[in-house]
């Protein structure tokens, strides 16, 4: 994935993979280099995006609404980013 193209949404680079990387990802005893082989670019294209509550920026917070649409969009400033007129 292009970084010019998350740098609008955030500062730092995600780590995007598919959920099968999961438990390897996740595991203690994994080998430095397994790891880093998970690491793949995405494609864009094939991602979406959309704003969420500030909520998200509290590590305290930890529930599934957080990932859902923000219903003030202009409000976290990602009409210019989303393209909305």
């Amino acid at each position: 994935m292009d970084v010019v193209l998350v740098a609008p949404v955030h500062h730092r680079m995600p780590v995007i993979m598919p959920p099968e990387s999961y438990r390897q990802w996740l595991s203690e005893n994994e080998d430095f280099d397994a790891l880093l082989s998970l690491l793949q670019p995405v494609e864009w294209a094939d991602m979406t995006y959309h704003p969420v509550s500030a909520d998200v920026n509290r590590a305290t917070n930890d529930y599934p609404a957080l990932v859902e649409r923000a219903h003030q969009e202009a409000q976290f400033g990602f009409k210019d980013i989303l393209g909305c007129p």
